[in-house]
C-alpha cells in the first residue's frame, strides 16, 4: 500500500487522492476475498472488465468501478476528486498513465511491482486472504500514511489505538451493562474508527445473545450502525477511513453479504460520523477546539450510554494561548453545571493538554450514570505541581472513577507500538462521586518477553489496588508510589510525610539562600557579563565528589541564552547532576567551596549566607547520595520514573529535610566524617551512609529493607529492569520460603499450631517458568512430594499465563495450600515474602490459621 501510494504521488496525485485510490483497490480485493462480489456480479461492478481483477486496468474501467462504489456508498467511501484526477490523467503521457492503472491492478491481483514502469511481478500475495484480515489493520495503514504524508497528523496528535487495547476498553464498558444490546455509543475523537468498529461488533453480538437470533441486514444497519454508533473528528481523512472501516464491518457482519439487493448504504458522514470543525477552523492546520466546542454538539447532550475513545494527548505550546484559555473556560463551565463551584472558580488545565477537556466534555455527552472510558497520557496520574494536583482532584470529583489501568511501565513496547509516551486507561461512571467512592488501580509490570514479543502484559496480584477517593486527595503522590512500589512503600512514604518536614526548597528559601540551574547556551545571543571571571564546570571535566576550580578551564563563551543569577555560582555550594548515573560511585552531586560556573546540566544549592555554610552543603550532599533520596524521588516525583530517567531540580526541591539546626552534635560529626570518606576514600561507606540517613528520618530496619528491595527492581535504569526479570537463584527462593515461614509462624503459635513452607523441588529446574510452594501445618519431608496428580498443573499454568497472572493459589480442604509464583526476581524479594504473608493472613487464605 505504501509503495503504491508513493507511486501515485510520484505521478502527481495529492496524498488524499493517492490513499483513496489505493484504498479503493484494496477494498475491492476485500470484497472479492469475502465473496461479496463474484464473477456473477461483474456486470454490476464494471461491465467492460474481462474479470474482477481487470476492473481498474484503464481509465474507462476504473471510472465505471469507482462509480459503482460511489453509488453503493453514496460517495462516502474514500472520496476522490474525479475532476482533478481526470485533469491530471489528461496531462500525463501514455506510459505514466498506463503505470498508474498497473499499480492499482497489482493490488487487485495481490501482486507486487518489480519497479516503476515495469509490469512483471516479483512476489505473490496469494497466501494472504483478505477475508481474514481484521479491519483494524486499516487504522494502522491510515496512521502510517498520516505521519508520512501529513504534518497535520503530528500537530494534532493522530495516533492509532492498538486493537487489543481498544477491545479491552470496550469489553470493560459493556460488562454487566443493562440492555447492552441497545446502548448508544460515542467516540468524540474517532480517528480511523477502531473503537467504533469494535463497539459495532459488540452491539451485533449482544443483539444476537439477547434475541437468540442472528441480526439481519436491516437490524445491523438501520438499528445499530445508523442509530447506536456516532463518532466525532476534525480530520477529513480520518472520518473517511472510519466510514470505510464501518462499511467493511457491516459487510462482514451481514448474514447474506453476497446478496447485492438493497446493498446500498446510507451516507455515514453527517449521520454517523461528524466533522466537528467550526467554519472558522476549516483553514487552521494546527490544533483547534473542534469536538470540544459544545455549541456544535448540543444535539448530542446526554444522548449516549457510553462515551469512549483515545483523544489527542498533545500539550499546547505558547503560540496556542488562546486555545488554552478556551480549555479553562470550557471546563469551568462544565464544573459549574455539575455543582462543583470551587472547581468552576479557578480551574487551570495543566500544560494546555487536550485529553482532560475530552473527559470533561464526555460528562456533557454521556447520560447520567452512563459509562466513560478513555485512553489518556498518564501525566494525569502523577503530576505533583499545584495545577496538576488540582486538575486531577477536580476530575476525580466530577465523575465516579471505577478503574484505572496505568500503562506507564509499558511505554516503548509492542503493547502500544510507536508510542513512547506513558499512557493510562480510565473507566468511570457519569455521576458525581462521594468521598468514600472506591476505584481499582492497576499497574502492569514491565515484562519484556511478553510485552515486546506478543504485545501482551501481565497483572500482578499486588499491582491491583482499591483506592478511596478521599485517600487520594490526602496523598497526592499515592498513585506514583503504588506504580513504582507496593502498599509497604506507601507506609514508608507515609512515615516520612507524617514527620511534617519542610522541603529543601522551603528550607533554602526560608534562610534566603540561593539555588538554581546553570546557564543556558542554546540560541545564545546575549553577551556574557560576569561569568568570564569564573572557572567553568562541564559534564566532561567534573570530579565525582569534590570540585577544585583551579583544575578547571576558564569560562570562554561570549554569548549565552541565559546567564542566570550571579548568586547561584557562589561557594560554598552543592552542585547536583541533572542526569545521575545508576552507579552512585559516579556521584549524584559534588561539593565546591569557592565560586565556579556551570551549565544547565547542573543545579546548585548555595551555603553562602548560612551560619554553618559548609555544614549545610555537606548535609545536603549526604542526603542526595543516600538511597532514601533516590527512593523518595522514585515514589513521589511526577516525572522521574515515569517518562524520564533524570533527576530534575523539582525532585531535589521537594525532598523533605530535617533542619540542620535540629540535628545533634553526634549527627553533625557523623556528617563531616561521612563526607570526608565519600570524597577521599576509594571504598565508599554506602551502607553506613544509608543507615545514618534513615535514622535521621526515623526509619527502621524493615523500612530500609523495603527501600533496598524497591530500588533493586523498580528504578527506571536498565540494570534494575533486567534484575526485576531475572530468574531468582535457588538460594533466593529458599530465603523467600524461610522468610515467609518466619513471618507466618507467630500467628500460628497464637492458636497452638505450626506452619511449614516447603519448596516443590521439581519446579526449580532450569527453564521452568513457575516455582511452587506448599504451606500448611507440620508438613514433613515425606509428605512434601509433589502436587497431587489429579491436578493438571500444565493446564493450570497455561491458564495463568493466558490470564496474565503472576501467582497461582490451589486450595483444598484436605491438603496444604499450594502456591505458585512466577520465576522472576521481582516476586522473590524479602519484601515480597513479607507482603505475601500479610496477604495470606489478611484474606484468611490459609485455612489452618
Amino acid at each position: 500500500m505504501e509503495q503504491a501510494t508513493d507511486d501515485l504521488i510520484g505521478s502527481g496525485f495529492d496524498s488524499d487522492d493517492a490513499l483513496s485510490l489505493t484504498g479503493r483497490a484494496l477494498f475491492l480485493r476485500f470484497l472479492m476475498d469475502r465473496k461479496v462480489i463474484t464473477s456473477d456480479n461483474l456486470n454490476d461492478v464494471c461491465p467492460k472488465a474481462d474479470d474482477l481483477v481487470d476492473c481498474l486496468s484503464n481509465v474507462h474501467k476504473a471510472d465505471l468501478s469507482n462509480r459503482w462504489l460511489d453509488d453503493i456508498f453514496n460517495g462516502d467511501l474514500l472520496p476522490i476528486s474525479q475532476e482533478s484526477i481526470s485533469k491530471l490523467l489528461k496531462n500525463l503521457d501514455e506510459r505514466k498513465r498506463k503505470w498508474i492503472f498497473t499499480v492499482l491492478t497489482l493490488i487487485l491481483k495481490k501482486a507486487e511491482p518489480a519497479g516503476a514502469g515495469k509490469y512483471q511481478t516479483r512476489l505473490s500475495w496469494e497466501d494472504l486472504d483478505f477475508a481474514h484480515v481484521p479491519v483494524g489493520l486499516l487504522s494502522q495503514v491510515y496512521e502510517r500514511h498520516c505521519h508520512k504524508y501529513d504534518s497535520y497528523a503530528k500537530q494534532t496528535s493522530v495516533h492509532y489505538t492498538p486493537r487489543n487495547i481498544a477491545e479491552y476498553m470496550v469489553d470493560q464498558v459493556f460488562s454487566n451493562l443493562k440492555n447492552n444490546h441497545q446502548v448508544k455509543v460515542l467516540d468524540p475523537a474517532a480517528g480511523a474508527g477502531v473503537f467504533l468498529v469494535i463497539c459495532f461488533r459488540k452491539l451485533v453480538e449482544n443483539w444476537w445473545k439477547k434475541t437468540g437470533k442472528r441480526p439481519d441486514r436491516v437490524i445491523i444497519r438501520e438499528k445499530i450502525l445508523y442509530m447506536q454508533i456516532k463518532g466525532f473528528d476534525i480530520n477529513d481523512p480520518a472520518l473517511t477511513l472510519a466510514a470505510f472501516s464501518l462499511y467493511l464491518t457491516a459487510i462482514e457482519l451481514d448474514p447474506d453479504p453476497t446478496n447485492l439487493k438493497d446493498m446500498k448504504f446510507e451516507k455515514l458522514i453527517g449521520k454517523v460520523l461528524f466533522d466537528m470543525r467550526s467554519p472558522d477552523e476549516k483553514d487552521i492546520t494546527g490544533p483547534v477546539l473542534g469536538s470540544l466546542n459544545l455549541q456544535n454538539s448540543e444535539d448530542h447532550k446526554g444522548a449516549y450510554d457510553i462515551v469512549i475513545g483515545n483523544p489527542p494527548w498533545t500539550a499546547l505550546t505558547k503560540e496556542h494561548e488562546g486555545l488554552k484559555n478556551q480549555f479553562h473556560t470550557l471546563i469551568r463551565k462544565i464544573a459549574n453545571e455539575r455543582g462543583l463551584i470551587n472547581v468552576a472558580k479557578d480551574y487551570h488545565n495543566p500544560d494546555g493538554v487536550h485529553d482532560l477537556p475530552f473527559v470533561w466534555c464526555a460528562t456533557h455527552w454521556c447520560k447520567e450514570g452512563g459509562r466513560i472510558s478513555f485512553a489518556l497520557h498518564s501525566r494525569l496520574l502523577f503530576k505533583n505541581s499545584n495545577f496538576g494536583v488540582k486538575a486531577r482532584n477536580a476530575l476525580f470529583s466530577a465523575l465516579k472513577i471505577t478503574g484505572i489501568l496505568n500503562g506507564s511501565y509499558l511505554r516503548k513496547t509492542e503493547v502500544w507500538p510507536n508510542v513512547d509516551s506513558p499512557f493510562c486507561l480510565l473507566f468511570a461512571e457519569n455521576k458525581v462521586p462521594d468521598a468514600n467512592s472506591l476505584f481499582t488501580y492497576i499497574s502492569p509490570e514491565l515484562e519484556s518477553n511478553i510485552n515486546n514479543k506478543e504485545g501482551r502484559f501481565r497483572i500482578d496480584s499486588k499491582s491491583a489496588q482499591p483506592i478511596q477517593l478521599s485517600c487520594l486527595v490526602e496523598k497526592p503522590t499515592l498513585l506514583k508510589t503504588l506504580f513504582r512500589g507496593t502498599s509497604l512503600d506507601v507506609q514508608v512514604i507515609d512515615k516520612i510525610i507524617d514527620m511534617n518536614l519542610m522541603t529543601v526548597k522551603d528550607y533554602w528559601d526560608g534562610k534566603h539562600l540561593k539555588h538554581g540551574q546553570g546557564y543556558q547556551i542554546a540560541g545564545g545571543s546575549k553577551p556574557v557579563k560576569f561569568l568570564k571571571r569564573y572557572r567553568n564546570l562541564t559534564t566532561e571535566n567534573a570530579h565525582p565528589f569534590f570540585i577544585n576550580p583551579d583544575e578547571l578551564p576558564k569560562f570562554d563563551l561570549d554569548n549565552l541564552h541565559r546567564e542566570r543569577d550571579q548568586g547561584i555560582y557562589k561557594g560554598p555550594m552543592l552542585i547536583a547532576r541533572q542526569c545521575p548515573n545508576s552507579d552512585r560511585n559516579e556521584s549524584r552531586a559534588m561539593i565546591c567551596l569557592t565560586n565556579v560556573s556551570f551549565n544547565e546540566s547542573f543545579y546548585s544549592y548555595i551555603g553562602y549566607g548560612h551560619p554553618n555554610d559548609k555544614e549545610i552543603v555537606k548535609y545536603l550532599f549526604l542526603l542526595l547520595h543516600s538511597d532514601l533520596f533516590l527512593y523518595y524521588a522514585l515514589m513521589a516525583s511526577g516525572v522521574f520514573g515515569v517518562e524520564r530517567e533524570r533527576i530534575y531540580k523539582e525532585d531535589i526541591d521537594n525532598f523533605p529535610i530535617r533542619p540542620i539546626e535540629k540535628l545533634t552534635d553526634d549527627e553533625l560529626r557523623t556528617i563531616n566524617e561521612l563526607t570526608d570518606k565519600l570524597i577521599t576514600e576509594e571504598k565508599k561507606p554506602w551502607s553506613r551512609l544509608d543507615r545514618f540517613v534513615c535514622k535521621i528520618y526515623n526509619l527502621n530496619e524493615f523500612d530500609q529493607e523495603v527501600i533496598r528491595d524497591t530500588l533493586s527492581v523498580n528504578l527506571p535504569f536498565s540494570e534494575s529492569k533486567k534484575r526485576a526479570q531475572e530468574t531468582p537463584t535457588k538460594l533466593e527462593i529458599e530465603q523467600f520460603a524461610e522468610r515467609l515461614e518466619n513471618d507466618l509462624r507467630p500467628f500460628y503459635e497464637i492458636v497452638g499450631k505450626q506452619i511449614n513452607v516447603k519448596i516443590l523441588g521439581e519446579f526449580l529446574r532450569e527453564g521452568h517458568p513457575w516455582v511452587f510452594l506448599k504451606l500448611g501445618d507440620n508438613i514433613t519431608p515425606e509428605k512434601n512430594t509433589d502436587i497431587p496428580e489429579k491436578r493438571d498443573m500444565t493446564q493450570i499454568m497455561k491458564m495463568a499465563d493466558d490470564w496474565g497472572a503472576s501467582r497461582i493459589l490451589i486450595k483444598s480442604a484436605s491438603e496444604p495450600l499450594v502456591m505458585g509464583i512466577l520465576k522472576q526476581y521481582r516476586y522473590w524479594t524479602p519484601t515480597r515474602a513479607r507482603l505475601t504473608a500479610l496477604e495470606l493472613l489478611k484474606d484468611r487464605i490459609i485455612s489452618d490459621y
